[in-house]
């Protein structure tokens, strides 16, 4: 508000203002005596009291003015005497008026420096309000950067810890490591969409904060410009009072008072009485000449509280229409919530995929790694049972054709000897040697058959034979091989497990 006002003024009042009771009954007496007159007389009367009066209430009037401002003693009446009131109240009440509108324009000046005060004041408390807006959100976003590089780092020492505890010689390391990696990947995406949907809501929540800061900014304006009414209604007051000063003529002035009433009071005895009229005199055109110039004053101090309120309820309406338009932008921020759930739930399935397939590469990874072990070991075992199975398809076979070479050789034989006796000149139809050449000759027939027989399951074994060694070689190969791909993979493997 305005400073405080301290107006010291020094009233001199040299007339002896005791007496006004008396007076009034003086006033009586005359205003009895004329009604004895008639009818001319009575209306002298009632115009010499109306004449009284004025300045009765003049005196009332600074009476008011003294007592309101607490400086002096009520008067006690109106002055005694006509004349000593002439005298003196004249300077006294010229002192009091210039009192009084030192005081008024003291109090008007007060009231627009309180009005002025009051709008910067609500500008600064405005503009406060809005700074603290801002820091509260500059802080809001602080702590939320905070928060989030904190979860950030502590996330990425857990995936670390986990890492570095994956054994390097382990075979699967590398897998091990993928399958970590992929659940901190899938946490880190479902962090980020589920950060998407809160910058969503913040953002939300400071456009509602801006909306409801603005409407109460915009209340506050609007209930300031009561204040700019009071003003302004006061300053209309001011200014009707100015114009009527400007454009009428005062018989209070005291020169032209006392003087028309000086000629009003002698004509009373001759009932001339008239009514007391305006005087134009120096000094009361001085005052219309002030009162015009305080009315233009007043009018230029109205257009410029008017512009100011109007100013006022302009900014008030631009504030509605800025939190109008926040709250629709939050509300269209809301359809963000949408694509957040929607890229959250991508990000879910997307780190779950990952997930899986780290788990299912390690898995394999395990398994080979066991296969390969348990090739190794039980390598040794199967290659030599394999070979102990081809050593006896090869006796087998060796055995099939010793059988069958003894038969060839038995046949062979049969009929060497069958030759030999014919040979040896026993062609004679004898009966002995008749009998022992057909003896011969069924041996031959015996034996060739027997070797015919034992050449044809010769060859059916010998092929059964070669099919299972086939078989046998095969299956050595394979183990051969499976053997020594497990022996490189397990060799790559330690060799190439990643350190910590």
């Amino acid at each position: 508000m305005a400073g405080n006002y301290d107006t010291v003024i020094k009233v001199g009042l040299d007339a002896d203002l005791s007496g006004g009771m008396q007076t009034q009954r003086q006033l009586d007496q005359i205003k009895k005596k004329a009604a004895e007159l008639g009818k001319e007389g009575a209306a002298a009367g009632e115009n010499m009291t109306a004449a009284f009066g004025k300045v009765s209430r003049a005196a009332a009037m600074f009476q008011k003015v003294l007592t309101g401002m607490g400086l002096a003693t009520a008067f006690a009446g109106v002055v005694a005497a006509i004349e000593r009131i002439r005298s003196s109240f004249g300077a006294a009440k010229k002192e009091a008026e210039e009192f009084a509108k030192a005081q008024d324009q003291a109090a008007h000046k007060k009231e627009l420096d309180d009005l002025a005060k009051s709008y910067k004041e609500l500008g600064e408390a405005i503009q406060a309000s809005a700074a603290a807006s801002q820091h509260a959100n500059e802080m809001l976003d602080i702590n939320v950067k905070n928060a989030r590089d904190l979860e950030d780092a502590q996330l990425a020492l857990a995936e670390q810890k986990e890492l570095a505890d994956v054994d390097a010689s382990d075979p699967a390391a590398e897998e091990r490591r993928a399958a970590i990696k992929a659940r901190y990947a899938a946490r880190r995406g479902e962090t980020a969409a589920q950060r998407q949907k809160d910058d969503v809501g913040l953002a939300q929540e400071k456009l509602s904060r801006e909306a409801d800061a603005k409407r109460k900014e915009a209340a506050a304006i609007e209930a300031s410009t009561g204040e700019d009414d009071s003003v302004i209604a006061a300053t209309r007051r001011r200014l009707q009072q100015a114009g009527m000063t400007a454009t009428s003529y005062n018989s209070d002035d005291a020169t032209g008072f006392w003087s028309q009433f000086g000629q009003n009071v002698k004509r009373i005895g001759t009932l001339e009485w008239g009514k007391v009229g305006d005087v134009e005199t120096e000094a009361g055109d001085a005052r219309r000449k002030a009162a015009a110039e305080e009315a233009k004053n007043l009018e230029a101090e109205i257009k410029q509280l008017e512009e100011q309120k109007a100013e006022k309820l302009k900014k008030a309406e631009q504030l509605r229409r800025e939190a109008a338009n926040a709250e629709e932008k939050a509300n269209a921020l809301g359809g963000g919530i949408d694509v957040a759930n929607v890229k959250a739930e991508t990000a879910l399935l997307t780190g779950r995929a990952g997930v899986t397939a780290a788990d299912r590469s390690l898995a394999r990874k395990n398994a080979q790694v066991a296969a390969d072990e348990s090739i190794i070991a039980q390598g040794p075992g199967r290659v030599a049972a394999l070979k102990r199975q081809i050593a006896a398809v090869e006796a087998q076979k060796s055995s099939a054709i010793s059988a069958d070479a003894k038969e060839q050789q038995d046949a062979e034989m049969a009929r060497q000897a069958l030759d030999s006796f014919n040979m040896a000149g026993h062609r004679r139809n004898g009966t002995g040697v008749q009998a022992q050449r057909s003896a011969l000759e069924a041996d031959v027939a015996r034996e060739t058959a027997e070797a015919n027989q034992s050449r044809t399951q010769l060859q059916s074994t010998l092929a059964t034979l070669a099919a299972t060694l086939k078989g046998l070689n095969a299956d050595l190969k394979k183990v051969e091989r499976e053997v020594d791909a497990a022996t490189k993979r397990q060799n790559a493997n330690n060799a190439e497990a990643p350190a910590a």
